[in-house]
């Protein structure tokens, strides 16, 4: 502990002497801890957190494919799936009547629920006029994925209906900027694009996106969007408009084979030979179903690059100085050291010295950025040698250095 006191007070007397070097220290350290405290907690909230809902590992989104796309007008998509892996057309926006058929006849799933965007509103009736995000859900979103409200209710089956008054569900974090938190927000009325909706209830805090990275201020239910006149809603009752991705709960016991066994079949028989046939049976269009956690890419694909991307660089940094260096290593022992006829560089002891050529080519062979860039930053070197009867002689040695 003595020892521990005297280094720090011999620290403090050096920073003291330089108080320029001091404040240079500090604020580097200060930045490197925020910087690093940011970048973690953009990593745990859009790459390790699990969904934010009721046994996340029970809910699975599903996924069309075929060999050739079906024929449609209009297909929406909001990032919420990014790249499926699956080769040949495919997608997780489906139509509203494929979605009511695949909940009505498949029993694999305890639930299912369907949502879109958010779309961008209009909003007054609270202050100044603004822009909100608003996702379209359907009626039992809330009770598929178990989130219960932090105040008033959530959207329940009979608000999702033509006939129904327009209902809507605020996001905690948006009840809190615009309305402060207060309680009394319940049944207040709000316009959105000119449509009169009444605040029901406040989603739980905890509940704030399913897609990583994306974020909504309130939900309203599918059945509002023809009133709301959003774009790429227009038809959105129609079979030819697909913009929905469908999410389900299984049912205990049941497996992902099973659950995509049943699910496929519904939506083959409606593409197939519903009222209006989309497919022919030679596309085989089927059904493939991924766990929400796994298929709900969002933000986390764009995020896993750039940090992968950042990893390389940073590797990158790394071997090119190596590179460098050892390359100066080279040249030095080629000016100052004679060598033997087979080339290689003589060390201080008049040994061979093999290792500082080999060490530099792998070192640079390692180079993170495949062949094509790596060959394209690091070039061929030629390092000229003599041997000890000072009879010259130039040996390529596959050394690559960056210029």
């Amino acid at each position: 502990m003595e020892t521990l006191l005297q280094d720090s007070r011999y620290s403090v007397r050096m920073l003291a002497k330089a108080p320029g070097f001091a404040t240079v220290a500090v604020l580097t350290l200060a930045l490197g801890i925020g910087a690093s405290t940011a970048i973690f907690s953009l990593i745990d909230g859009v790459i390790l957190r699990s969904l934010p809902v009721r046994d996340p590992n029970q809910l699975v989104i599903l996924q069309w494919r075929a060999h050739k796309s079906p024929e449609i007008d209009e297909y929406s998509s909001f990032g919420d799936c990014g790249e499926s892996g699956i080769s040949g057309p495919s997608g997780c926006s489906f139509p509203l009547p494929i979605f009511e058929q695949i909940r009505s006849q498949t029993n694999a799933f305890s639930s299912m629920t369907a949502f879109a965007g958010p779309a961008a509103l209009d909003l007054s009736g609270n202050g100044p006029a603004s822009i909100v995000e608003g996702e379209i859900v359907s009626g039992d979103y809330f009770s598929t994925l178990g989130v219960s409200a932090a105040v008033g209710r959530t959207l329940s089956p009979s608000d999702d209906s033509l006939s129904a008054s327009p209902a809507a569900v605020l996001s905690y974090a948006y009840w809190q900027s615009a309305f402060g938190g207060n309680r009394s927000v319940l049944g207040h009325t709000i316009l959105l694009n000119n449509v009169a909706f009444t605040i029901v209830g406040v989603a739980d805090p905890s509940f704030t996106n399913l897609s990583p990275g994306k974020t909504q201020d309130l939900w309203l239910t599918i059945a509002m969007v023809p009133r709301l006149g959003i774009s790429w809603g227009r038809k959105s009752e129609g079979l030819t408009n697909w913009w929905l991705l469908i999410m389900a709960r299984l049912k205990p016991g049941v497996s992902l084979a099973q659950a995509q066994t049943a699910a496929g079949l519904a939506f083959r028989n409606e593409v197939l030979y519903g009222p209006k046939p989309l497919s022919r049976a030679s596309d085989e269009p089927t059904i493939v179903v991924t766990r929400a956690q796994e298929g709900l890419v969002g933000q986390r694909g764009q995020l896993s690059r750039t940090l992968y991307l950042l990893t390389l660089a940073t590797r990158g940094r790394d071997n090119l100085g190596d590179c460098l260096r050892k390359r100066r290593w080279i040249a030095a022992f080629s000016r100052g050291n004679s060598a033997k006829r087979d080339g290689r560089a003589i060390g201080a002891g008049g040994e061979p010295r093999d290792d500082i050529a080999s060490t530099s080519h792998r070192e640079c062979s390692a180079f993170p950025f495949g062949r094509h860039f790596r060959d394209h930053f690091c070039l061929l070197g030629r390092a000229r040698y003599h041997d000890t009867d000072d009879r010259r002689f130039e040996q390529q040695i596959p050394v690559r250095y960056c210029s």
